[in-house]
């Protein structure tokens, strides 16, 4: 069965044995460690696309060294955060508490 995109899905179950497990931040910006929570490693090249949910495309824009630039385009709705801030800021409410 494709998706609306024209690709087959992914089955999660068949990238249990190679994922990482890995910590979500919460929409109210709080970490949660998910026990289900797998991540999918996967290798692009300069140019080369993902496409998350349908609404959310993230592209490698280039490659240099051990650095990657990311570009990403999503609905205004998403917020999308580098992690260290995301943990930084769940930091800071958690002492405002």
């Amino acid at each position: 069965m494709q998706g609306s995109l024209g690709l087959e899905p992914l089955e999660l179950h068949e990238f249990q044995a190679q994922g990482v497990k890995t910590r979500v931040v919460d929409d109210d910006g709080t970490l949660n460690p998910r026990k289900d929570t797998v991540m999918l490693v996967l290798t692009r090249k300069t140019h080369e696309q993902l496409i998350i949910g349908g609404s959310i495309v993230v592209t490698v824009t280039q490659i240099d060294g051990n650095r990657v630039s990311l570009g990403i385009e999503a609905p205004p709705s998403v917020r999308i955060l580098r992690a260290e801030v995301a943990a930084k800021e769940a930091e800071d409410e958690q002492r405002a508490a």
